[in-house]
Formats: C-alpha cells, sequence, structure tokens
C-alpha cells in the first residue's frame, strides 16, 4: 500500500489535480522531510509507551484513512492532508515493523527472516507500479484508493491475530 504513495499519488496529482512537477516535487518532500525530520525523535519518545503491533496497527490505519479520504473529498488541503498521514503512518509503522522481523528471528533463522523481509520489500517495489496503474488504467484512482483500503483492512485483521499469539 505505502508504495503506491510513491507510483500512484504523483500520478493522481498531475492527472486529477493538474499540478506542476515542482508542485508534485513539494508535495512528495512533505514525507521525506517528514520523516528525516520527525522518526528518529518520535520513535525514541514513544517506543516504550506501546507495543509494536500497536504502533504497526495505528500506522496502518492511518494509511487507510490517507488513501479513503481521497475518494470523497477533495482539493490541495486534503492532498497535503493525505501526504501527512502516509508519513505519519510510515513512521509508526515502518520502524516496528523490522523490529519485529529481527525480534522474530533467533539465532541461525536471522539471515532467513532479514532475507524474506528484503524479498517481501523488493517484490513490493515491483509489484505496486505495475498492479497500481493496471487498477488506474481499467477503474480509476478511486478503484485503487478502495482496493488499498480493503488491502489494509486485511492487514489490520492480520496483525489483529498475529498480535493475539
Amino acid at each position: 500500500m505505502l508504495f503506491q504513495f510513491i507510483t500512484a499519488f504523483p500520478l493522481y496529482f498531475k492527472s486529477e489535480y493538474h499540478l506542476s512537477e515542482r508542485s508534485i516535487g513539494m508535495m512528495m518532500a512533505l514525507n521525506g522531510l517528514g520523516v528525516a525530520v520527525i522518526e528518529m525523535f518520535l520513535i525514541y519518545y514513544i517506543k516504550d509507551k506501546w507495543t509494536q503491533f500497536n504502533f504497526i496497527s495505528l500506522g496502518t490505519g492511518l494509511m487507510i484513512i490517507a488513501f479513503l479520504i481521497l475518494i470523497p473529498f477533495h482539493g490541495i488541503p486534503i492532498l497535503v492532508l493525505s501526504v501527512l498521514l502516509l508519513t505519519l503512518s510510515e513512521m509508526l509503522a515502518m520502524p516496528f515493523m523490522s523490529t519485529y522481523s529481527l525480534i522474530k528471528a533467533q539465532g541461525k533463522n536471522m539471515g532467513d527472516y532479514t532475507a524474506l523481509y528484503s524479498m517481501s520489500w523488493s517484490f513490493s517495489l515491483i509489484a505496486a507500479p505495475i498492479l497500481g496503474t493496471r487498477v488506474i488504467n481499467h477503474f480509476g484512482f478511486d478503484a485503487l484508493w478502495y482496493v488499498n483500503g480493503g488491502v489494509g483492512l486485511i492487514a489490520l485483521f492480520g496483525l489483529y491475530r498475529l498480535g493475539k499469539r
């Protein structure tokens, strides 16, 4: 889902809002700057306040909202809000997902877990633009936002089940 931010969002900004490349770059820079400036301080402050699954779930929930608000609402303020929600989502979920995979690994199979985690990221980076642009081409951007919301809900359910173990 997150990789749609990298691929589908710039297309959305260009085709639906007719933003210039400079404006698109500034919107995308909100994410990069937010992560670079805030993430480490945020994680240091909150890491012991909640469980990893709670942070990952909150991040996933924020990501779902960030995509779904694009369907009924329109305008530059909504785009900015969506980017900010995705940025916060990334800051909450990503560090704890990688930490979980390392904690889950035990001695000998640490390389297996790390490799599987890296492979899933690589697969997502390849599959997201292909699948996302096909959905956009055949059904439009709203359909992609619905698909992302659905995938997010499935992920939340999986996180809930995994957290119960």
